[in-house]
């Protein structure tokens, strides 16, 4: 009995010498034409399926070399080396009791948070009662908490410790901020190797301009003080500084030279060094703008370190404040820039280090 033709309308046998007797590149076209009753879509459909399948396959072969057991050893000593296993947060607020409220709920259950004291620089309110809040925390959670009453209302108390700091790193955060618990202590084994150093989530990335001679900055005239003129690369260079306050600057050059103190840590003798290091003419500066104290303490940390550079920590987390903070500002980036070039007055050159350093925790990332 003859075998029954199962073939595809439209199929023609492949010669594969075809392909070795042709002298042009159109091999693949001259294959794809014997499937003259396929669309198209359905020929990528197709190719996508294939590939999909090798990489399951090289997965699943990757995992069978795997599956053995790893005994690894500890990252850190028990007693979490030099500077302990435990760090202390210091968080900056100012009439946001609800994000304060969720802030607290969060953190005070991270294991490795040995205290939180909250800055609390509102002249018109007493702080709330932690009780009078119900917030799901056990004793020993609330315990953590402590407010410190500041005199007066100004930025700089974010740096001005009148509780003692029981731990040498101090974390540095908003209110409007939840990261995880897990990432803070990878920042934390992070700053560990670099204690020097401001370690954190947020890099930005301060640089000269020279096409902004004439002292116009984002369309706006500033003066030759704010400019910064003259104290630019060169003796009399004209020009501006300017402060690039999208992250997209530091994703697109690949470098940055300050880590933003709203979350990042640093060594508990910084926050008395920086008003030790500035002059009150420059914390009135600050104070009068209400900007900057960040960009001062990343002048404070590389001068005194004569160049320590900052290290930024990739990781995810939630900022609640990112469209509604004062960040969002439209004069922000102009008034920072004046800034820097206030600072650069003030310590005789910009001494930020910038850096390409970027610190990634490969346990949560596959692309490292």
């Amino acid at each position: 009995m003859r075998r029954p033709n199962h073939r595809v309308a439209g199929w023609k046998p492949f010669d594969g010498l075809e392909c070795g007797r042709r002298t042009d590149n159109n091999c693949f076209l001259s294959l794809a034409s014997r499937f003259r009753g396929w669309s198209t879509k359905k020929c990528y459909y197709l190719f996508a399926v294939f590939i999909v399948g090798c990489l399951l396959l090289h997965l699943s072969h990757t995992a069978l070399q795997m599956n053995f057991r790893v005994d690894f050893l500890p990252t850190t000593s028990p007693t979490g080396g030099p500077f302990g296993s435990t760090y202390t947060i210091r968080v900056n607020t100012f009439r946001r009791n609800d994000m304060l409220k969720r802030f607290l709920g969060h953190f005070a259950r991270c294991p490795n948070v040995q205290a939180i004291q909250v800055i609390w620089s509102d002249q018109g309110y007493d702080p709330p009662s932690l009780m009078d809040w119900a917030i799901p925390l056990s004793t020993q959670e609330l315990s953590k908490v402590a407010f410190e009453v500041q005199p007066t209302d100004s930025l700089n108390n974010r740096f001005r410790a009148l509780l003692p700091v029981p731990t040498p790193a101090v974390l540095s955060l908003d209110d409007d901020l939840v990261i995880p618990c897990e990432t803070l202590d990878f920042a934390y084994s992070i700053w560990q190797a670099a204690p020097q150093s401001l370690v954190g989530f947020t890099p930005r990335l301060v640089t000269w301009d020279g096409e902004t001679a004439s002292g116009v900055v984002a369309g706006k005239k500033v003066t030759e003080l704010e400019a910064g003129e003259g104290a630019g690369p060169g003796p009399g260079a004209a020009g501006s500084y300017r402060y690039l306050s999208s992250f997209k600057h530091v994703w697109w050059h690949g470098r940055y030279n300050v880590i933003l103190t709203k979350c990042c840590f640093l060594h508990r003798d910084f926050l008395s060094l920086y008003f030790s290091s500035l002059t009150p003419e420059v914390l009135q500066y600050i104070d009068d703008r209400r900007n900057c104290e960040d960009i001062a303490m990343q002048f404070v940390v590389a001068n005194h370190t004569r160049g320590a550079p900052p290290v930024w920590v990739q990781a995810r987390f939630t900022d609640y404040g990112q469209k509604s903070g004062i960040s969002q500002g439209e004069d922000h980036a102009r008034e920072r820039g004046a800034c820097v070039g206030r600072l650069v007055k003030e310590f005789g050159s910009l001494c930020l280090t910038t850096t390409s350093l970027k610190a990634i925790d490969a346990r949560r990332s596959w692309i490292w």
